[in-house]
Formats: C-alpha cells, structure tokens, sequence
C-alpha cells in the first residue's frame, strides 16, 4: 500500500540521482547563506563546489549539538529573521521541556496527517482522562504519542474500567524515545493495536526521517530527503551494511543516550528489555547514576504489578531482585543493584520519560 507510489518505489540510480542533486544545493545554498557553514567549509578547506556526488559526503565535517547550542538562538539561519515564520524546539528531556506549543514532532504530525486528507485531533499531552473520554467520543483510530506515555494511557484506561476494545484504536505510533520489542508488545496488548516506531532528531526537522511499516522489519527512511552515513564513531570510517555505527542514525540508540560504568557501554533501552522480561514487573523504571568510594555507580528502580504487589511477602521480593540483577549482568557484563519498589512510586511521563537520574 503506498501514498506516492511513483516516490516510494524509486530504484536506486534514480534515489542516488535525487540525493545528489539536493546534496549539491544544500551545501551550496549553506555556504552562501551560513557564515558558520562557510567559516567551517573554509578551515577544513573545502569548496562547496568539489561537493558533486552522495560519496563526497564523507569530506563534510559533522555539525554536532555543541554547535547548536553555540550558535543558539539564531546563529544558524540561512534567511533573516524577518523571514522566519514558525519556531520549532526538542521535546528533549534536558534543558526547558515543551509540549503542542513548539514541540516539532507535533506540528510535523499534524500537518502530514493534514497532507494524506485524514483529521488531525489536536489534543497534546497530559489531561490523560480526557484524552481517553476524547477517543471514545470521536472514534479516534490512530494515537500518537511516546511509548512510555502509551503505557500510562493503558493504566489510566484500566483504572477507569475501559476496555481496549470499546475504542477504535488501530494503530499507535510511537516516537522520541526509544522502543523496545518488549515495550511494543505490552503496548499492543494493553491497547489492542499495531504499534510501529517512528524516528526523527530536531536537528533535522523534526519527524518524517524514518518509520515502520505494520511488517515492524525495520525503519524506512526517506531517502530522498535524508541520507544515512554509517559510520565508526572512534575511526569515522564508513561501516558496510549491516554494522553497528553512528552518524545520521545510531543502530542501537542515539549516542547521547548512551551510560559507561566502569569502562562498559550500555544503552537504557538494553535494560528495559531486561525489566520487561519478567511478567512480574510492569513497564516503569529510573536508571540512578552515583558514586561509590569515588566509582561510578548504576542502580535500578522498577515496579512490581499491583496483585504481585499484595500477595507476596519479602522473601519473594528478594529472590525477584536477586534473578533481575543477574539478568542485568549477564547481558551487560556488570552487576547493578535493582530496587523493587510498590506500584505506583515511579513517576509517570506524558511526554519523553527520564529514565536516567544523575546524582554523582
């Protein structure tokens, strides 16, 4: 089923074609227009013009978020201000959090929903009761949110005694935060629908980067306004395919996300995928960062279901935290303390939940 067959069945001479085309004006239009980009083109220097094919990309140099935040807040515009017609911000978890208002994901939603001829319902985050009165007012068959936010919709429904299948709900896409196989069959089950991922950065305007299809066998990017270089974050080579890198996309979660204890890598969402594997647990957990005789130090809260919750005594709960911790250390490779805690205690998100609480 496609929305522009002609588009999204592209081959890929014709892809490359296009690519290379926007590449060359982008970089042009960036260099005339961008003192930064051309202050940048001129150190490492390089012509805008030498930039003629999609390989020629690797001699670009990255724009990282310490350039953004440098050049905040105008300092990367390519037209005056005079121009600008609409601001748009992260929905990030660090720095000022912000919701419809100036979060791009949402108007990057609204208005591709608008451009297919669906109806868009407008409703943002929180008010969690109302926007399940709103669902099962207006037959909403589509919901749109982050994953954890799903979760707590879920919750909300099941203390207010709405069964799943008295809603319209069909599909749940989920984005700014990542994912996991788990996370998205708990969703699926408790909300009844097909849930796919979505994935996009700020950075490069919002959503419409990437996203699954119902097959939920990876994400297509569009290509034709993205183009995806893979590569060695210590080397900056190029990956073949297939191989675990970083630039434009990180395989297994973006590397500002990424924890080191002790010298080991590991990504909150490997750990989610380990709380979410016992039927005891529900789908809320906090990663406390911390210091031990001068060390890093990584715990974990997580919660229990209400009825494990009321039925079991400490001994349970101990011999629960004993098989989670060495859950955790066989798959990263070093031991966390995990705390079980009562139903409940965990702060719930209505928009990208913080999973990581940094106290060292």
């Amino acid at each position: 089923m496609f929305w522009d067959e002609k588009t999204e069945c592209l081959s890929r001479d014709e892809m490359t074609g296009i690519q290379e085309k926007s590449l060359k004006q982008t970089v042009k239009y960036a260099y005339e227009k961008v003192p930064f980009y051309k202050q940048l083109l001129d150190e490492k220097g390089i012509r805008a013009e030498e930039i003629k094919t999609i390989e020629d990309i690797s001699l670009l140099p990255f724009t990282t978020k310490s350039d953004l935040r440098y050049n905040y807040p105008y300092g990367l515009c390519a037209v005056p201000q005079s121009d600008i017609v609409r601001l748009h911000a992260s929905s990030g978890t660090t720095g000022k959090p912000f919701r419809y208002t100036l979060f791009t994901g949402a108007f990057g939603h609204h208005y591709g929903v608008e451009k297919i001829g669906a109806m868009v319902i407008p409703t943002s985050s929180g008010q969690t009761e109302r926007q399940i009165m709103m669902m099962q007012d207006f037959g909403t068959t589509v919901f749109h949110c982050t994953p954890s936010y799903a979760v707590t919709v879920a919750e909300k429904m099941s203390e207010m005694g709405v069964d799943k299948d008295s809603l319209s709900l069909r599909l749940s896409i989920h984005g700014a935060e990542p994912m996991t196989e788990e996370m998205r069959e708990e969703i699926e089950k408790k909300l009844g629908t097909i849930a796919i991922g979505d994935y996009g950065l700020t950075e490069l305007g919002g959503p419409g980067v990437s996203i699954e299809c119902p097959e939920k066998a990876g994400y297509h990017i569009n290509e034709d306004y993205f183009y995806p270089e893979i590569i060695d974050p210590e080397t900056l080579q190029l990956l073949p395919d297939g191989e675990t890198g970083e630039l434009v996309f990180t395989i297994k979660g973006r590397t500002d996300d990424m924890l080191i204890i002790g010298g080991i890598n590991f990504f909150p969402s490997q750990l989610e995928s380990v709380v979410l594997g016992f039927e005891e647990i529900e789908p809320h957990y906090e990663i406390h960062l911390g210091k031990k005789a001068r060390l890093d130090s990584v715990s974990v809260k997580v919660e229990t279901k209400p009825d494990f919750w009321a039925n079991v005594g400490g001994d349970k709960i101990r011999e629960l935290t004993l098989k989670m911790e060495k859950k955790v250390k066989d798959l990263l490779g070093f031991r966390m303390d995990v705390q079980i805690v009562e139903p409940q205690s965990i702060p719930r998100s209505e928009g990208k939940a913080k999973r990581v609480v940094d106290d060292r």
